[in-house]
């Protein structure tokens, strides 16, 4: 329990010198008692980065990816959730906050979730040497749609 009251957190943006392909959408989110806090609109792709308590940390980190079949992120249960458990565990975790297909116009459909998942991965290895993370132990976790878009974030080599 301790380590999940003083977890600190951190935002990241992915595109600190502007958002390519950027939406006009107004940023979303809902609560369900179901699944807690669903992310429906995003305008804004980032990380959402929480450390553990500094005498729990191992090195190592993980990216997580929510899923919500590409219509919202359910980053309440398959976010914050998973985050809370793998803070017991030692690790930094890094939720990956992305542009929602099913919201985008035509032309960006079909690659703004891939656009945000790459420098989402980059982005968490360059966090690396700053937060105290291993590089050869980081991973990328993913419910759902989060498996779809992170298998080829995954393995696209990055030179960081």
């Amino acid at each position: 329990l301790l380590a999940l009251t003083t977890t600190a957190q951190s935002i990241i943006p992915l595109y600190p010198e502007g958002i390519p392909c950027a939406n006009d959408l107004e940023e979303e989110e809902v609560m369900r008692k179901d699944i807690g806090r669903m992310v429906t609109s995003v305008h804004t792709p980032l990380l959402e980065h929480h450390a553990p308590v500094p005498h729990l940390a191992t090195g190592a980190a993980i990216m997580v990816i929510p899923g919500g079949g590409y219509t919202i992120e359910a980053w309440g249960h398959e976010g914050e959730d998973i985050a809370h458990y793998f803070l017991t565990e030692g690790l930094q975790v890094f939720i990956l906050k992305h542009r929602l297909p099913r919201k985008e116009s035509a032309p960006r459909k079909s690659h703004v979730a891939l656009d945000d998942a790459r420098p989402g991965v980059q982005t968490t290895r360059l966090q690396a040497d700053s937060v105290g993370i291993n590089r050869d132990q980081m991973a990328v976790m993913v419910l759902s749609a989060g498996g779809h878009l992170a298998a080829p974030a995954a393995v696209h080599h990055w030179h960081s």
